[in-house]
């Protein structure tokens, strides 16, 4: 998007100023500088020189982004949400500090919420539903939840309701943030390795998921699934015939959130807490598929001793091959075998094939040397998969997206628990469930999958190689095959370049309005101003500014 579809509308371009001026509120304006977004911003902001953000300022600046996503309000929220998923490129202090993020908007009218229900339903809500309360039980950013009971059945319900206007404030917020990403490609070399527009596509895709209410019903149906065999976790049952893209409505849990169990023996908060461990370890190794957003809020404790899980908006995948993987990491914990560890976090592929990197497997050794002096029960796999991670990414390492969601998962489901219990033992738990994945995957049936994925692949391979290699030779005869080079670190040194340049030809301007005003004066030409010729008076102002200017940047630069 450029700067002329931006402008289309002035509250866009309202909107920009608004961010731009609260990234400079919270000491990010040298961004703003150096894309060359200054003009948006206070003229106190545009006059002081610009600070960079300092290694020792590293944790206040995470506090800063995580206040600042809070004021920007929805859009900016929920990226921050995601980026807290994101322990592949950001750091332990941001993830915390990001998943602290919250919303804080007031609901929206009763009235408000009625007519889309009744949108969204296509008949009056008095035939639907025999109460619906007006007040709203929950609300959030981008939607809030009404208790109902059905007339049909007289069945407890919640009724989700997206905000309304909320999707064109997206969308427009989302214009907005492309366009800040890709000047930050073009001015801020260094920040392209987190590729920044290919950040905001992934993100793009997830919110406009989210702002279709059929994922979450789909994703819910499909985790009750997993569960229907299953008394001691309940999933709820969603009214796809009363349900659409911007409605939602689903069984009633009646229950307590797990956080409030603080009364309960320590029995029965141990049996919580392995009915909660074992929920997640049976979507992870039986189904490859899991419910991603287990805050304590998430999780209730029903009357029947059975756990709920709530909101599915976020949900996390996993391929048989990787569920393979983290299944001989968990049972190398059981054996202490250090080796099999670092080789899994390598086929895992958060460490490059291609590449050895002695430098990561020492320090890797070290850090699991450290577990392997651990009792079984201090052990939590998310924050192993949270500390190789960090690792990883010190020594810029490819990292496996899923796989550190998984991470995250896990890390805060043993959180939960271990308020819960804290003695709990979490590999001894996660050892029957990886023992029953591996031995089915030995069995006749899954190695006949495994061989026919393999041929198959290996067929497609085979098919296509002949046209490939055919591709590549008419492109050489027709002298289109290109190379591309990409030059690393030059472009400071031409943005420095390309302002020494146009300080250079504004001093020449200076210089020659100098002398030319000064022979005017001389000279003696023209109408008078004070007793001084008017033309060689103007000329004299303008060089004056023009100097300024000029020293005004060159200050704000720090380079004399």
């Amino acid at each position: 998007m450029d700067i002329v579809r931006l402008g289309r509308t002035y509250k866009n371009l309202k909107r920009l100023r608004e961010i731009l001026n609260v990234f400079a509120k919270y000491g990010f304006e040298y961004i703003v500088h150096r894309i060359n977004l200054s003009r948006h911003i206070s003229l106190r902001k545009r006059v002081l020189k610009p600070k960079e953000i300092r290694h020792t300022d590293i944790f206040d600046s995470a506090h800063k982004i995580r206040l600042m996503c809070e004021e920007l309000g929805p859009t900016f929220v929920k990226f921050g949400q995601l980026m807290s998923l994101r322990a592949d490129i950001l750091p332990q202090h941001f993830i915390d500090e990001l998943s602290n993020l919250q919303d804080s908007v007031k609901p929206f009218s009763y009235a408000e919420a009625k007519i889309i229900i009744k949108e969204e339903i296509g008949e009056p809500l008095e035939n639907v539903f025999s109460r619906l309360d007006e007040l709203p039980c929950a609300s959030a950013s981008m939607s809030q939840v009404h208790y109902a009971v059905l007339k049909k059945n007289k069945k407890k319900v919640i009724v989700k309701v997206q905000r309304p206007g909320i999707k064109n404030e997206i969308n427009r917020d989302l214009d907005i943030l492309f366009y800040l990403a890709r000047l930050v490609e073009k001015h801020l070399p260094e920040y392209r390795v987190y590729n920044p527009v290919g950040m905001l596509e992934e993100f793009s895709s997830a919110i406009n998921r989210e702002l279709d209410f059929t994922y979450e019903m789909a994703h819910a149906d499909k985790i009750k699934s997993i569960f229907k065999e299953k008394k001691t976790i309940r999933i709820p049952s969603v009214y796809f015939e009363y349900s659409g893209e911007r409605v939602m409505v689903m069984e009633y849990l009646d229950g307590i959130k797990i956080r409030t169990v603080a009364a309960f023996s320590k029995e029965k908060k141990h049996e919580l807490a392995k009915k909660l461990i074992d929920a997640y370890y049976i979507m992870v190794f039986e189904q490859g598929y899991f419910h991603a957003d287990p805050h304590p809020g998430n999780i209730l404790v029903l009357k029947d001793n059975a756990l709920g899980l709530i909101d599915f908006g976020s949900t996390g995948k996993l391929s048989r091959e990787n569920i393979k993987k983290f299944a001989f990491m968990v049972l190398s914990f059981m054996e202490k075998d250090l080796n099999i560890n670092i080789e899994e976090y390598r086929m895992l592929g958060i460490v490059s094939e291609e590449d050895e990197n002695s430098g990561f497997e020492k320090e890797a050794i070290t850090m699991m040397e450290r577990y392997s002096r651990y009792p079984l029960n201090k052990i939590n796999i998310g924050n192993v998969v949270y500390e190789l991670s960090a690792l990883g990414r010190k020594y810029n390492l490819r990292l496996n997206k899923d796989f550190i969601l998984l991470g995250k998962v896990l890390y805060t489901v043993e959180s939960v628990i271990r308020g819960l219990d804290p003695a709990f033992n979490f590999v001894k738990a996660a050892e029957p469930h990886a023992l029953k994945f591996i031995r089915k995957s030995m069995e006749p049936k899954s190695l006949l999958i495994d061989a026919k994925n393999n041929a198959l692949s290996m067929y497609g391979f085979v098919r296509n190689l002949p046209r490939d290699i055919s591709e590549i030779f008419k492109k050489i005869k027709k002298g289109e095959l290109e190379i591309e080079f990409v030059h690393v670190g030059l472009e400071p040194l031409i943005h420095e370049i390309d302002r020494a340049t146009n300080r250079l030809a504004f001093s020449f301007i200076i210089g020659g309005l100098l002398v030319g005003s000064s022979i005017v004066t001389y000279a003696g030409i023209g109408p008078r101003l004070l007793d001084i010729p008017l033309y060689g008076f103007i000329g004299y102002f303008i060089a004056g500014v023009l100097g300024v200017a000029i020293a005004l940047s060159i200050l704000r630069s720090g380079k004399l």
